[in-house]
């Protein structure tokens, strides 16, 4: 009599990719569900507004600025409400997940859209580059007049290259402002708004006493290559180290 085998028991990639997807979706929605309304409409606006207010009014860097700003204040808002997410039993780990999940392309795609208009800008105007300290520059710029006559612009050129970093620039001060909202909003829940102004007060202390100190010793670093790096990355752990701790304070 033959003896048939027992089946080996299934082990399916796809439930564990499944698995993966529905924490993802949850830690989304933990992050995004108070505020879901306002997140859509503010990202959208920025958006817009970072693409196209340059060629309606002020200049290219005033909008940059505006933008960075905004995002600050959308991942503020966002994190205040996190008690609403705290009050379902929600782990916070979970909120934090959602918000850093956000974050990233929210980041890239709005670095993205700043790098795309810029470049419009340039094409419009060879000396853009030169009034916007965002964009990454190399060399000289040869562009042609209306009359058909070529020129240079001194300090103007780009290449794929600087493009690129132009963009991961973009994307590293969206993310940096990210994580400050989210810090000042988490601080704000997590004890009141005075904490939080208290906070920023710190901040500008240590801003102040840094460029004290770079203007002393004449010490001085690249911008915006590879001085965002530099300088908004550590920022930018140091705001995300201040949300995971605030965040095990929030109560429902």
């Amino acid at each position: 009599m033959n003896a048939t085998a027992p089946a080996a028991p299934a082990t399916s990639t796809s439930t564990t990719s499944a698995t993966g997807t529905s924490a993802v979706g949850d830690s989304i929605r933990a992050f995004s569900a108070p505020v879901r309304g306002t997140l859509i409409a503010g990202f959208s606006t920025i958006a817009v507004l970072l693409g196209a207010g340059r060629f309606i009014a002020m200049d290219g860097f005033a909008w940059n600025v505006l933008a960075i700003a905004a995002t600050a204040v959308m991942f503020d808002i966002a994190a205040r409400r996190s008690r609403a997410t705290r009050a379902l039993d929600v782990p916070m780990r979970t909120w934090l997940t959602g918000a850093a999940i956000v974050a990233v392309p929210w980041a890239l795609i709005l670095g993205v859209v700043a790098t795309a208009s810029t470049w419009l800008s340039w094409q419009r105007n060879p000396w853009y580059t030169r009034y916007d300290s965002f964009v990454v520059t190399y060399g000289d710029a040869h562009f042609t007049d209306t009359n058909g006559e070529p020129y240079l612009v001194p300090d103007s050129g780009t290449t794929p290259w600087t493009w690129t970093l132009t963009i991961l620039i973009f994307a590293v001060v969206f993310l940096m402002a990210a994580a400050i909202g989210a810090a000042l909003g988490m601080i704000t829940a997590a004890w009141n708004g005075l904490a939080a102004l208290g906070a920023v007060f710190l901040v500008g202390c240590a801003y102040m006493a840094f460029v004290l100190i770079g203007l002393a010793t004449e010490f001085s670093i690249g911008a915006p290559y590879p001085g965002v790096f530099v300088f908004c990355l550590p920022i930018t752990a140091v705001a995300a180290g201040i949300t995971v701790a605030a965040a095990h304070r929030v109560q429902p």
